[in-house]
């Protein structure tokens, strides 16, 4: 990667490409009702969004509105959580159950407490108890939860189907689209999702999981950037909104989005690779590889990353520099299909056939359908003047998933694989 390793620095100027037009969130804080109950609802989205600072004032502008307020008190219980402050997060909640032994509000604040640690089986004792006490609400959406972390999908939705019946909100709407989804039932996950949306336009979360389940489009690229307009520094979502807009084949959008998400306060190794693929893309060969470098930095076996320099190195005419991140790709995922054939189809094109034979040849040992790869083992027989396994190969190849690859021009290559007369 040598002379290609320069500095990123700025790369991209901000514009306003990936601004939504409303932020849903804003409109809400600058017309909510004056009252308690309103201003906690207020407080959970803000601190959903990472708002924390503006969701502390919203809390304590409730318990001034209401002294007795223990769900403003369990607002600022979700603050430390976000901050994951959770033994500060543990004292407050069990001093609201102690102090609102007749109300759910602090076995609620507990459960979230005990999933935010991964103790679902804890949580469920706590949800239990709410709902012992009529937050059925509450209550089942948190047993919801719970069950979709221990993969009981099935108990799950059924659990958020009763929490909705007792008039849950968006967020047992949001963990019945997530259920879905992880049980693979997109269409389901879609409804449930959008009905999370219009339920409570001002939950980013609500926004961020529609949008990335979008098939790549204009609908999901606008829900990803209301989410981002309410949360700007969301890892997560610039890169969500990065992937759209490469799938759409729009890599100078993708581009922002992925430089965007290198921005917030935890580096991501996908952030960097997005964004070294979507320079690649705009022919910024330089700032690529430069991002590449920093997605291998925090991620040493980043596999797609070493494939992607190997490319860049080629394109440039550094062989030894293509052929070094080959290797390191496959010692970072020797178990990958994809990297060998990657490595079989590059080293075909430097004209180094044997080891190309050797790689496509482990390529189609973990997949035998690979048309691509038997393509190119026809390819090399052919040119050795094995004519019977050239014409075999290219069989196979059209009798394979077809995958990148030309089927009438492996029927010309197939026909013309015979002894020249």
């Amino acid at each position: 990667m040598r002379a290609l390793m320069v500095g990123i620095g700025v790369l991209l100027v901000v514009s306003v490409t990936n601004a939504a037009e409303t932020n849903p969130l804003d409109d809400l804080t600058a017309s909510v009702n004056n009252d308690a109950a309103s201003l906690v609802a207020l407080g959970d989205l803000q601190v959903a969004a990472m708002r924390l600072d503006a969701a502390k004032r919203t809390y304590k502008k409730a318990l001034r509105l209401d002294r007795k307020s223990g769900e403003a008190q369990f607002g600022l219980a979700r603050i430390q959580m976000a901050k994951d402050q959770f033994k500060t997060a543990k004292r407050a909640c069990l001093k609201i159950e102690r102090k609102f032994k007749k109300k759910s509000v602090g076995d609620v604040c507990s459960g979230q407490f005990w999933l935010g640690n991964g103790r679902s089986a804890r949580a469920v004792e706590a949800f239990d108890k709410a709902l012992q006490k009529g937050d059925v609400a509450r209550g089942k959406t948190g047993m919801g939860d719970a069950l979709r972390i221990q993969g009981k999908y099935k108990e799950a939705i059924a659990t958020y189907d009763e929490a909705i019946a007792a008039g849950a909100g968006y967020l047992a709407l949001l963990g019945r689209g997530l259920t879905y989804e992880m049980m693979g039932n997109k269409s389901d996950a879609l409804k449930a999702l959008k009905k999370a949306v219009d339920s409570q336009p001002a939950s980013c979360l609500a926004h961020y999981h529609y949008g990335r389940l979008q098939t790549p489009g204009e609908t999901g690229i606008r829900h990803l950037k209301t989410a981002l307009a309410m949360r700007p520094k969301w890892t997560e979502a610039s890169i969500a909104l990065g992937d759209v807009y490469l799938t759409m084949g729009n890599a100078a959008g993708a581009a922002e989005a992925f430089q965007n998400a290198t921005l917030g306060k935890t580096a991501r190794g996908a952030a960097f690779y997005g964004l070294g693929r979507s320079l690649h893309l705009l022919g910024r060969t330089k700032e690529a590889a430069a991002a590449l470098k920093q997605a291998i930095d925090l991620i040493p076996n980043y596999a797609d990353a070493y494939l992607l320099v190997a490319d860049i190195q080629y394109a440039a005419g550094d062989e030894p520099a293509a052929v070094d991140a080959l290797e390191k790709a496959r010692a970072a995922a020797p178990g990958d299909v994809s990297v060998y054939l990657h490595s079989g189809e590059m080293l075909f094109k430097l004209g180094r056939h044997t080891n190309a034979r050797s790689f496509l040849g482990q390529a189609i040992s973990m997949n035998p359908e690979l048309s691509k790869a038997h393509a190119l083992l026809g390819q090399i027989a052919c040119d050795r003047r094995l004519y019977d396994a050239g014409r075999t190969h290219f069989q196979k190849a059209l009798d394979g998933d077809l995958v990148g690859v030309d089927a009438k021009k492996i029927r010309s290559q197939q026909g013309a694989c015979k002894p020249k007369k």
